[in-house]
């Protein structure tokens, strides 16, 4: 999210974890660690206004097909995301992006 942001792309930032997105603690290690939500790091390098930010499960939101490009840093393989079959992960990450647009 933040390097395209950074490069001047609007962004659709879609996660289903409240604490990836507005910061929290987290357990590692045994210890609890405070994080930095995507939210605040936005703020920060004052970059909100190019990124749109949901929360929620991105395969039960597909949106319209307006992106040129979608790119998943990992998130078949979360433990939230076993609940969908394979082929529905993959079709609503496609939903998502324009005829002729890259799926990474």
């Amino acid at each position: 999210v933040l390097p395209a942001a950074r490069r001047g792309f609007e962004v659709l930032a879609i996660d289903i974890d409240p604490i990836a997105l507005d910061g929290g603690v987290i357990k590692v290690g045994g210890q609890e660690v405070p994080v930095m939500g995507l939210r605040e790091r936005l703020k920060r390098e004052n970059l909100e206004s190019n990124v749109k930010i949901i929360n929620g499960d991105y395969v039960l939101r597909p949106d319209s097909q307006d992106y040129s490009g979608v790119f998943t840093s990992g998130s078949v393989h979360y433990r939230e995301n076993s609940v969908h079959p394979l082929q529905s992960i993959i079709e609503a990450m496609q939903a998502y992006v324009k005829p002729n647009g890259v799926l990474d």
